[in-house]
C-alpha cells in the first residue's frame, strides 16, 4: 500500500508528523463516511502500531481514507523539529492541559 508522509506545524512551531493513504478506489466507501483519522494513545506513534495496520488496511479495502497522526505526546521521549530548533517532547513531558492552546485553530 502506498501512503504520503504528512507534517503540520502547531502554532507554537511543532512538526506534527502523519501519513495519509487513500483507497484504490476513491469514492467507494462501503461506510457512511469517507474518511477517518487514526490517533495513538499516550506514548505511542502513528508508525508502529500494528492494530493501526491492521485497521487502516481493512479502512482502505472498504473505500475510507486514512490519515494517521502523530500527538506531540508520541512515543515516552522525542526530539521534535520546531522552527526554533529541536525540542524534547513525548509522553513524559507532556501536560495534555498546555496543548488546546497551541492546537487550536
Amino acid at each position: 500500500m502506498l501512503l504520503d508522509l504528512v507534517q503540520t506545524p502547531t502554532r507554537d512551531g511543532v512538526k506534527l508528523d502523519g501519513s495519509f493513504q487513500s483507497p484504490t478506489t476513491p469514492g467507494s466507501a462501503v461506510l457512511p463516511v469517507d474518511a477517518l483519522c487514526l490517533v495513538h494513545g499516550t506514548g505511542g506513534n502513528f508508525y508502529s502500531s500494528t492494530l493501526f495496520d491492521s485497521l487502516a488496511g481493512r479502512l482502505l479495502e472498504l473505500g475510507c481514507t486514512v490519515l494517521r497522526v502523530n500527538t506531540r505526546g508520541h512515543d515516552l521521549m522525542s526530539t521534535a523539529a520546531t522552527s526554533r530548533g529541536g525540542r524534547r517532547l513525548g509522553a513524559a513531558y507532556e501536560v495534555v492541559v498546555d496543548r488546546r492552546n497551541h492546537c487550536r485553530g
